[in-house]
Parts: C-alpha cells; sequence; structure tokens
C-alpha cells in the first residue's frame, strides 16, 4: 500500500515538475519575442 501511495505522489511531483518546466520555456520565449515587437509597435506610431 505504501508503495502505491509513493509512486502516485512521485508521478504527481513529475507532472508538477514538466508543467513548471514547460511553463518557464514558455515565458521565455514570450520574452525573447517581446523586445521585437515593442520595436515594431515604436515604428508604426512614428
Amino acid at each position: 500500500m505504501q508503495g502505491l501511495i509513493l509512486l502516485i505522489t512521485g508521478t504527481a511531483r513529475l507532472i508538477v515538475a514538466i508543467g513548471l518546466i514547460y511553463v518557464l520555456f514558455k515565458v521565455g520565449k514570450f520574452l525573447d519575442v517581446l523586445p521585437d515587437v515593442l520595436a515594431k509597435r515604436k515604428e508604426e506610431k512614428e
């Protein structure tokens, strides 16, 4: 029974870790693109 609980908690932690890495990766990509988007908007205003 204890082994099953450990398996479930281990799997849950793995899913959370993968989720966090995915979110951080998405945020990182967004921050990489952001300066380009802001530069384009400035050009359009002028």
